[in-house]
């Protein structure tokens, strides 16, 4: 767990904000990352008939599978991804919930792992994918039993992108990997609050593994300076 420090007021008014704009965002995420070519998808199978809505138990095109699960306090998280695994969304409670999520096309084929849920006040959960530019996550958050998609999509170049509560305050952070030059030879952490406001960045480091703190990226939030 990263070092709290205190909250600066800016950042406790964006996240306050968040709150209320989260619970009437119904929009599926906007997709930023352009579409590579994919790896090529199981052998054998054959593109079922799509529905116009996803079930209660959070799947649109057979067949579809759990691609993590994660357990915030007595809440399941799913990630239930499509035939193809080219779109998914959260199920929040379980097989038979009328809770699902739309996570929106990412651009590239969602792998095992894909994602990461942080327990808070404000709870996220984070889904991420390999791309051609890097690694493009999205951001579901909760609070009360009540969950929205974020529009905002968020891109590492230097592909890694995790959720870790870094200014001392009720929900995570998105700590984000970026290439510090073209050829990526030194890489910094860029920190953003839940709605995508920019928190700070790191000095360089000499790869992504480096990071303090990595794989759980940590900074204190009095040692990240201006981003260039």
């Amino acid at each position: 767990m990263a070092r709290r420090t205190p909250r600066t007021v800016l950042v406790t008014a964006t996240l306050g904000a968040l709150v209320f704009a989260g619970a009437v965002a119904g929009a599926a995420l906007t997709r930023t990352d352009p579409a590579p070519t994919p790896p090529p998808s199981a052998a054998g199978t054959t593109a079922p008939a799509t529905t116009s809505d996803p079930r209660a138990d959070g799947c649109l095109r057979e067949p579809c599978r759990v691609l993590g699960t994660a357990t915030l306090g007595d809440t399941r998280v799913e990630l239930v991804a499509d035939s193809g695994a080219k779109t998914g969304r959260l199920r929040i409670g379980g097989p038979g919930t009328s809770r699902v999520i739309e996570i929106g096309e990412i651009g590239v084929l969602l792998p095992e792992g894909a994602l990461q849920c942080y327990p808070a006040s404000i709870s996220a959960c984070l889904v991420r994918a390999e791309g051609t530019r890097g690694q493009t996550g999205k951001v579901v958050v909760g609070r009360s039993g009540k969950w929205s998609p974020l529009e905002r999509a968020y891109l590492s170049t230097a592909g890694y992108i995790v959720l870790n509560n870094i200014v001392a305050d009720s929900g995570p952070e998105v700590v984000t990997a970026q290439c510090s030059s073209e050829s990526c030879g030194t890489v910094h952490a860029q920190v953003f609050t839940l709605v995508g406001s920019t928190v700070g960045c790191t000095r360089g480091y000499s790869s992504v593994e480096a990071l303090p703190g990595y794989p759980a990226v940590e900074v204190a939030a009095s040692r990240l300076r201006p981003c260039a």
